[in-house]
């Protein structure tokens, strides 16, 4: 949320000094901001049409860059006075106001969001799982589930806890008699 101070008018205040000083940067800021939604109110109206929105020449309109232009939806509040002695600042609120109205607005909606939200949510699963595991306490149906997905690795290495270590080193013979075979072939 941003609150913009309205215009200074110097006749009105009766300011003076640093005072004087702050209400010209006031009004310079919010004249800056007038030309960008002029601008970008111009780019509404012929799409097509190449125009420079001037962001930069304020700190306040490069602070509000992606409210104005980007990607979101943006309210803007004028606050008018009923008192005749106002009616030049309360027009002048008015047709900026307008001028707002008139920026076309082409908000979407983040999709990255949700993504992020889901593999946060399959992270911790995953953590809860792990966590489970390190307990030893795990359903029997995860456990269903993680057998049948490891079944070949499963049955190879209970058949090798199985295997004799004689066997287990005929194996190792075998294996360095047919590389050695393959060197020689080489």
């Amino acid at each position: 949320m941003v609150d913009l101070a309205g215009s200074e008018r110097a006749s009105k205040t009766k300011a003076s000094g640093s005072t004087l000083r702050e209400g010209a940067n006031i009004n310079k800021s919010l004249t800056t901001l007038g030309m960008v939604i002029n601008k970008l109110a111009e780019k509404g109206k012929h799409p097509r049409k190449n125009v420079f929105i001037p962001y930069r020449n304020s700190k306040l309109t490069r602070v509000l860059q992606n409210s104005l232009g980007g990607n979101s939806l943006t309210c803007m509040l004028a606050t008018l006075s009923p008192a005749a002695s106002n009616h030049d600042e309360t027009m002048t609120t008015l047709r900026y106001a307008d001028r707002a109205k008139s920026i076309p607005v082409r908000a979407t909606k983040n999709e990255e969001g949700a993504e992020i939200e889901r593999l946060n949510k399959e992270v911790a699963a995953l953590r809860r799982r792990l966590q489970q595991q390190a307990e030893g306490v795990i359903s029997a149906e995860e456990r269903k589930q993680l057998e049948s997905k490891y079944k070949g690795d499963i049955e190879e290495l209970e058949f090798a806890m199985r295997q004799t270590w004689e066997d287990k080193a005929s194996l190792s013979k075998q294996y360095e008699h047919e590389r050695a075979r393959l060197a020689v072939r080489c």
